[in-house]
């Protein structure tokens, strides 16, 4: 059992309840987890798969619960990696860290991203 467990088992018992707020946007449970799944899906036809590391590198946004949610379904591990980092403390991070996928919302350089291995998704 992971953290995706829990949005889907609020999405059966509460499948109309509001679980998230973000100016002035409202998602229920029902329709968190129904987006996480879509993304999970498309996450995996990529080739994520169970055990995998995936840096995401994203504002506070709902986009970033979705995504959280999606990696953790596929039993991927989450990185959470701030997006207002500089630099040199993102190359240490990305470069420290054996993970085989980024995620980012911003035009990030892909110098960040540096393996053949490593995907941008």
């Amino acid at each position: 059992m992971n953290i995706a467990f829990l949005l889907e088992n609020s999405a059966k018992r509460h499948p109309e309840k509001v679980a998230l707020v973000f100016e002035d946007k409202k998602f229920t449970y029902e329709q968190l987890n129904d987006l996480a799944s879509r993304f999970a899906k498309g996450l995996k036809k990529l080739g994520l798969k169970k055990g995998d590391l995936v840096v995401l590198m994203m504002q506070n946004s709902p986009e970033f619960i979705v995504a959280y949610y999606a990696i953790a379904r596929l039993g991927c591990v989450v990185i959470p990696v701030n997006f207002l980092f500089k630099v040199h403390e993102l190359s240490h991070i990305i470069n420290d860290a054996s993970f085989v996928s980024c995620g980012y919302y911003y035009d990030y350089d892909t110098y960040f991203c540096p393996s053949n291995q490593k995907t941008w998704l």
